[in-house]
């Protein structure tokens, strides 16, 4: 038994492209080779929301930041 996500992992649910937290994981003995994992995210109404989804209805995410890194390079000018 393996987790495919971790505590505190963004993921995705794959139906309808919402981005969670996982908050939770349970293994249950109808399946005890896949976990569910409780997902905390914004539904599309923008209502906060927990819900418990099997491994395979969710995604990895990997998040991008919301702004461009600028490299600024600095030089030494004479007399400065």
């Amino acid at each position: 038994m393996r987790n495919k996500y971790n505590l505190g992992q963004k993921v995705k649910i794959s139906v309808s492209g919402e981005i969670g937290t996982v908050n939770g994981i349970a293994f249950y003995k109808k399946n005890e080779n896949e976990p569910n994992y409780l997902i905390r995210y914004k539904n599309n109404q923008g209502v906060a929301v927990e819900n418990w989804w099997d491994q395979d209805a969710l995604e990895s995410v990997e998040l991008k930041p919301d702004f461009d890194v600028i490299t600024i390079r600095l030089s030494k000018i004479d007399g400065v």
